[in-house]
């Protein structure tokens, strides 16, 4: 469904972001771009850019969020470190194991005025549901005031990954070479979506290059991958918003 903040409409125009220090270009670039909310992949080492010895708390972490409330973004906090999924903290804030760690950082986080929500996965496989379900419940007891969002890139996955959090996230990144130009598996993913399962979705359209990822591990040539042109992107997002996408 739609997100409302203060009883006001807010649509979503998000960013995941792999960098954990707060530098002023990158929110100055985002601004520029219209992006309202960014998912640090890193969040629990999310601290401001003259701390750089590795650690953070709930302190520094709401020092940085001070910034993004500042300049009009929004966190969408990521829980994915708790459990092993993109790193692994075991010990935070002195606290040892991971619902005791999200009891923590829910309970530091959840009055700040830049929070979002709270990201618990990121095409994760089925066998980790029953992980996933008591983590939303958690969250969701420990906080009722913002959404949990999970993720899936599967499509026969959707209808499972639905109860695993209050708003439902959804990737398809088709443009590999020049080859790839259709949006045929976009459109497939909003047909699930809505003819099967019936699940609102909140979408992440591509953005980026997968040479970046592949090509060190394939060695495959750069020059063979590329990023999709901008009236692509534009026509991904508009095929989005045609299926009544709330978010992207």
């Amino acid at each position: 469904g739609c997100a409302f903040i203060d009883g006001k409409p807010f649509f979503p125009l998000g960013m995941f972001w792999e960098n954990v220090n707060m530098m002023p270009p990158d929110i100055e670039r985002m601004t520029s771009m219209g992006v309202n909310c960014v998912l640090p992949y890193r969040s629990f080492r999310f601290r401001l850019p003259e701390k750089q010895d590795g650690n953070t708390s709930i302190a520094e972490i709401r020092r940085s969020m001070d910034i993004l409330h500042k300049n009009g973004i929004k966190l969408i906090f990521c829980m994915l470190d708790v459990y092993g999924h993109h790193g692994e903290v075991k010990r935070f804030e002195g606290v040892e194991g991971m619902y005791e760690i999200i009891r923590v950082v829910v309970n530091g986080l959840k009055d700040h005025p830049a929070l979002l929500g709270w990201y618990i996965s990121d095409e994760n496989p089925l066998s980790d549901m029953p992980m996933l379900r008591k983590m939303r419940f958690l969250i969701n007891e420990l906080d009722p005031f913002h959404p949990v969002f999970t993720l899936s890139d599967r499509i026969r996955n959707y209808v499972f990954f639905a109860p695993s959090g209050d708003v439902f996230l959804a990737d398809c990144y088709p443009i590999h070479n020049d080859t790839t130009q259709s949006m045929r598996a976009i459109r497939n993913c909003f047909n699930a979506s809505e003819q099967s399962s019936r699940i609102g979705i909140w979408w992440l359209p591509q953005i980026f290059n997968w040479g970046i990822y592949q090509c060190s591990r394939t060695g495959q040539p750069y020059s063979d991958t590329r990023y999709p042109t901008e009236e692509e992107m534009r026509s991904h997002n508009m095929l989005a918003l045609n299926h009544r996408a709330r978010a992207v």
